[in-house]
């Protein structure tokens, strides 16, 4: 039985407990601080609901297959741990981030002896704008990567990524595959405007399988948007008449490359009109 006590401190989920936040920690020997051996979710809260709580569980629970990572709590319970500190630390409006790694074990790549997975999930009040400029500036990534389409706490090349683009005046960077292929920006998908046509890059480029992403495709297309996954290259982010990227946190943001100037009235419209259309179904889809 998980038992939560009513304290002061905001709580977290850590291995079997419900403990206040400044009191979590994690061993140094713990794999997924040592080599980013373990996954993460992160999940917006609503008016206290989330939206598409169980999609972020299922896709974890798949990416900790691909890694051979057992977890020791079923996909309804991680549910239910995630509910419990949202509605503990009375948060409205605000995110849970959930980690799974593999846990502790010898020194060394290799995961032998490493057998009891470590989950650690915070639910957290964050009320400001999860964006501070309308339209993001974005430049093309110098550097190729080769991605790995699961939420990795191996997300180096991302972080790198990001900081080189703010430090050369930029709000992101958009990512290239090792076939020179547009995979994503440092934390978000990307989609382009291109005739009226939606754009995306296919899952084949490397890219996440973003949940929301997958919510804009769906309410596009209900909407009678043409909507396109396949290959993109960096010349068709020049083409494009409008840009935007999608994750949990800021849902669409519109976005230009370089000074590019900012898309043009037609394309703003239906800009304007796909993100009334994902708020209304963020709304109606909240539990």
């Amino acid at each position: 039985m998980f038992i939560i006590t009513t304290m002061s401190a905001p709580l977290v989920f850590l291995n079997r407990r419900f403990i206040p936040e400044n009191e979590a920690g994690v061993s140094v020997f713990d794999r997924g601080l040592l080599y980013g051996d373990g996954l993460f979710e992160t999940v917006r809260v609503y008016d206290g609901k989330f939206f598409r709580l169980r999609a972020h569980i299922r896709r974890m629970y798949e990416g900790l297959k691909i890694l051979g990572i057992k977890p020791p709590f079923t996909q309804e319970e991680m549910e239910i741990f995630t509910r419990e500190l949202a509605i503990t630390n009375r948060v409205e409006k605000g995110f849970a981030r959930l980690v799974i790694t593999r846990g502790e074990g010898i020194l060394g790549f290799s995961p032998r002896g490493s057998v009891t997975p470590h989950v650690a999930i915070c639910v957290r009040q964050r009320t400001v704008a999860m964006r501070a400029k309308e339209i993001w500036s974005l430049r093309i990534h110098p550097h190729l990567i080769s991605p790995i389409p699961l939420k990795s706490l191996s997300y180096l090349p991302h972080v790198l990524a990001k900081k080189e683009a703010e430090e050369a005046g930029f709000d992101d960077a958009i990512l290239l595959n090792l076939k020179n292929e547009v995979v994503e920006c440092s934390g978000s998908n990307l989609f382009l405007w291109e005739d009226s046509k939606l754009i995306t890059p296919s899952l084949a480029s490397g890219c996440l399988p973003g949940i929301t992403r997958a919510e804009i495709i769906k309410v596009a297309r209900q909407e009678g948007h043409h909507v396109i996954e396949k290959t993109v290259k960096p010349n068709d982010l020049h083409r494009a008449d409008g840009i935007f990227l999608s994750n949990s946190l800021m849902e669409i943001v519109p976005a230009r490359i370089g000074k590019k100037k900012g898309m043009d009235s037609e394309t703003l419209s239906l800009m304007y009109e796909l993100e009334a259309s994902f708020a209304y179904h963020r709304i109606t889809s909240l539990r």
